[in-house]
């Protein structure tokens, strides 16, 4: 199977020796997830590991979605990790069965969901989820009416290629974020090579070429725009 390094490994699952999740359990957090969370992602067609959840479009991009606890005290405290992962850039990095294990960092956005104002410990902390044990109702209910009206039809929207190129050219505080895979000319290159205009994308690549010297992703997109337009 073809592998390339796409970089490191970022907000990986932690495995064992024969590949299956390592999960500690997190009261608070997981009393959160059983009540509140699970149900809402499983019904908008997310697959569950450990904390980790997972929603593949019909191309094959994914998004991945990970609650990861911080740290211990009077208040449970998490992040929710998300990554979007178009199908190009997975089959890129992983070969053809790339989402039997994809990688983190293979992500064109890799970021937190955004903390309501009202919700935060303190103004800076934008991204850091704590609660309360006896708020766990009250945090539970608030954090499923993000998910079903906010956070699961965004995360949708952006494995949709233009959506996604959309959010990347008009980024929101939680888009800036975050980072990505590559930069943003072989970010639209990738985004654009299949349906977009052929002549915007060899400008791209043009482009790119003169800033990604001897970038073996520039090769694979050119090759991929000759067999789509029937040149080889």
């Amino acid at each position: 199977m073809r592998y390339v390094d796409c970089g490191y490994r970022m907000l990986g699952t932690d495995r064992d020796a024969e590949g299956r999740v390592r999960v500690s359990v997190t009261p608070g957090l997981d009393d959160l997830l059983r009540d509140y969370v699970i149900s809402v992602m499983s019904s908008a067609g997310f697959r569950r590991s450990g904390r980790t959840f997972t929603y593949a479009a019909e191309d094959g991009g994914l998004v991945m979605v990970k609650f990861a606890p911080w740290s211990s005290g009077d208040k449970v405290k998490f992040h929710i990790d998300y990554v979007i992962i178009p199908a190009i850039i997975g089959e890129y990095c992983g070969g053809a069965e790339w989402s039997r294990r994809p990688e983190w960092a293979w992500g064109v956005l890799i970021t937190r969901l955004e903390v309501p104002e009202d919700l935060r410990d303190k103004e800076y902390l934008t991204s850091l989820w704590s609660f309360r044990p006896s708020d766990l109702e009250s945090i539970g209910k608030r954090l499923q009416r993000i998910l079903e009206s906010e956070a699961i039809p965004r995360w949708r929207s952006f494995l949709d290629p233009q959506g996604l190129l959309d959010a990347l050219r008009n980024p929101t505080s939680e888009i800036r974020g975050g980072s990505r895979h590559g930069g943003p000319l072989m970010t639209e290159a990738f985004l654009t090579v299949d349906d977009g205009d052929a002549k915007s994308v060899e400008r791209l690549l043009d482009e790119a070429e003169e800033t990604y010297v001897e970038d073996k992703r520039i090769d694979w997109l050119r090759e991929r725009l000759r067999r789509r337009l029937g040149q080889n």
